[in-house]
């Protein structure tokens, strides 16, 4: 009965997987291994998924700045754990004795990682 509830949910969570492919997220499962003298030895497994390579930026026209005293800031690519989505550019004060450093997409070893902008003194 064990091994058939165990099977039932490693397969349901296969269906999961391949459904929702590229999505980003921490799946932790326990995996329930049957031992001698009926003790259970129960496993933490966690599976990451990484987000795929993000689109290339979009060209933005900034237009004019509101006024003195703005900077524009470029848009992005934010993962929402299923796909891209585009958060468009904007102006934003400027911080006295500061230049804002846009956020980019970082390769990692294990998929993407999105570092955010700043200011820097």
């Amino acid at each position: 009965m064990r091994r058939m509830s165990l099977l039932l949910i490693v397969m349901m969570g296969a269906i999961l997987v391949i459904s929702t492919s590229c999505v980003s997220r921490e799946v932790t499962r326990t995996e329930v291994t049957p031992a001698p003298q009926q003790e259970v030895v129960r496993k933490e497994v966690v599976v990451v998924e990484q987000p795929p390579a993000p689109p290339p930026l979009r060209m933005e026209s900034p237009g004019v700045a509101p006024g003195y005293g703005y900077t524009w800031v470029p848009g992005y690519w934010e993962w929402n754990g299923r796909d891209y989505v585009w958060v468009s550019g904007k102006w934003v004060n400027v911080q006295p004795g500061a230049v804002w450093v846009p956020g980019h997409w970082e390769q990692t070893g294990s998929g993407w990682q999105w570092v955010p902008g700043y200011w820097r003194r």
